[in-house]
C-alpha cells in the first residue's frame, strides 16, 4: 500500500517538473524560432561589425569570470568542507552573505568602489 502512494507522488512530482519546465521553456523556444523568420533577418543583417565585437567581448568576460571564480572557489570551498580550523563558522558565514544580498544592492556597492567617481578608481588616479 504505502508503494502505491509513493508512486502517485513521484508522479505528481513529475507532472508538477513538466509544468514548470513548460512554462519556463516554451517562450524561449517561441522566441529563439521567431528569431530568423520574416523581418527578423533584415535585422540580423544589420548588426555590424561594432555590435559583433560587444558580443565576443561579453562571451570571453563571461567565460573569464566563470573560469577565476571556480579557480578561488573550490579550494576555498574543499578547505572549508573538509578541514576543521579556528574561525571556520566564520568563514563560513561569510562565505554565504553574497546570496544573502540582493543584487542591486551589490551593484550599488560595485559602482561606489570602481565607479567614475568611486573609491578605488579615486585612489588609482
Amino acid at each position: 500500500m504505502k508503494g502505491n502512494s509513493q508512486q502517485g507522488g513521484s508522479r505528481a512530482l513529475k507532472a508538477a517538473t513538466a509544468a514548470v519546465l513548460l512554462a519556463v521553456l516554451s517562450p524561449m523556444v517561441v522566441l529563439f524560432l521567431n528569431m530568423f523568420q520574416g523581418r527578423a533577418l533584415e535585422r540580423w543583417s544589420a548588426v555590424n561589425d561594432v555590435i559583433l565585437d560587444r558580443i565576443l567581448v561579453c562571451v570571453i568576460l563571461a567565460l573569464g569570470a566563470t573560469f577565476f571564480s571556480l579557480v578561488l572557489a573550490l579550494p576555498f570551498a574543499l578547505a572549508l568542507h573538509r578541514s576543521r580550523f579556528f574561525g571556520r563558522r566564520v568563514l563560513r558565514t561569510l562565505y554565504v552573505i553574497p546570496l544573502l544580498i540582493p543584487p542591486h544592492i551589490q551593484g550599488i556597492a560595485w559602482m561606489r568602489l570602481l565607479g567614475r567617481q568611486g573609491t578605488i578608481t579615486a585612489w588609482l588616479k
